[in-house]
């Protein structure tokens, strides 16, 4: 088992351990306020909560600009590889 198997799972045994998840994490990052969608200001405790080293996440720069500066890093350390 290499190091970044977290849990044997059926799919994971059955690729070798290699599985690599995508994270598209738009809708983990957006809310309703006053009836319009906004982005939250800090990173949501479900992006964090899927986060891992076999996750990779994808978000935009709407998502992420209202963060207060070290967000970012703080999530890439959690992943696999994060792209803004």
């Amino acid at each position: 088992m290499n190091r970044c198997s977290t849990r044997a799972g059926k799919w994971d045994k059955l690729t070798g351990f290699q599985q690599q998840i995508g994270l598209m994490a738009q809708g983990l990052q957006r809310g309703t306020e006053g009836g319009r969608v906004v982005p939250y200001s800090a990173p949501s405790e479900d992006l964090r909560r899927a986060l891992g080293p076999k996750v990779s996440v994808f978000l935009s720069d709407v998502e992420t600009d209202p963060w207060p500066a070290g967000n970012i890093s703080a999530l890439a350390a959690q992943s696999a590889r994060c792209s803004f």
